[in-house]
């Protein structure tokens, strides 16, 4: 399966960072990183939550606020879920793209993240 990982930093304070897809992901994890995006040491302090908005793509509700421990990682859809593994899976969210007869189409959210404490930075891992 393919995959692309990437750092982004999410800012302190209840406003977070909303995080999009950046092609047709079936699954995402996502784990609180130990540096910023710009290389710098993060210290993970455990004081974040993950809202799965991967619903509202459908039409149907964001999932609940899960909080994010230091050392743990949250997958959607999740590990016992074998639905979506595989190469043919649900795709769950599109990153942007430019579609004949349509065009222009915006990127999908996939998370939000807030953080409760200082700034900090999230692994995000997108699962085609």
């Amino acid at each position: 399966m393919a995959s692309r990982t990437r750092i982004l930093n999410v800012p302190a304070g209840a406003g977070g960072l909303t995080i999009l897809a950046t092609w047709p992901t079936r699954r995402y994890t996502i784990t609180e990183s130990t540096v910023l995006a710009n290389g710098t040491a993060n210290v993970p302090g455990g004081l974040l939550s993950v809202t799965d908005q991967t619903p509202l793509n459908s039409g149907n509700p964001a999932g609940p606020a899960v909080p994010l421990l230091v050392n743990a990682t949250i997958a959607v859809p999740p590990d016992d879920d074998t639905s979506f593994h595989a190469g043919q899976g649900n795709v769950i969210a599109n990153g942007p793209s430019v579609q004949v007869g349509v065009g222009a189409v915006a990127a999908l959210p996939l998370c939000k993240v807030v953080s409760s404490g200082a700034a900090s930075a999230v692994i995000v891992t997108e699962i085609a």
